[in-house]
């Protein structure tokens, strides 16, 4: 497969009650995938989130630049074990619009 598949988290957004995520709960924002440790270690290579708000010691990100942060950071992989899941002239294939609604 030759494109790209957009990976679209918004919905992470809605669900969150703050315009900020602290670093320290970046685990549970993100459902287990990015650790504040990893965090930590991303933002002092200069690899973190935009955006960051540090205060003592706590670090804050608004919302819409972790989600964004994190979209150009994921990639959808796909096994195609089957003939007609390969995409053919661009279409998506079956195996794809079960995950990809």
């Amino acid at each position: 497969m030759s494109g790209k598949i957009k990976i679209d988290l918004s919905s992470l957004e809605e669900k969150w009650p703050s315009a900020f995520v602290a670093r320290e709960v970046s685990k549970e924002f993100t459902g287990g995938l990015v650790s504040p440790k990893s965090l930590a270690n991303l933002d002092s290579q200069g690899e973190g989130p935009e955006g960051a708000i540090h205060c003592g010691r706590k670090v804050i990100y608004p919302v819409k630049c972790f989600i964004a942060w994190l979209e150009k950071r994921s990639q959808f992989k796909m096994r195609v074990r089957h003939a007609h899941d390969v995409v053919i002239g661009g279409n998506q294939t079956n195996k794809m619009n079960k995950y990809c609604k």
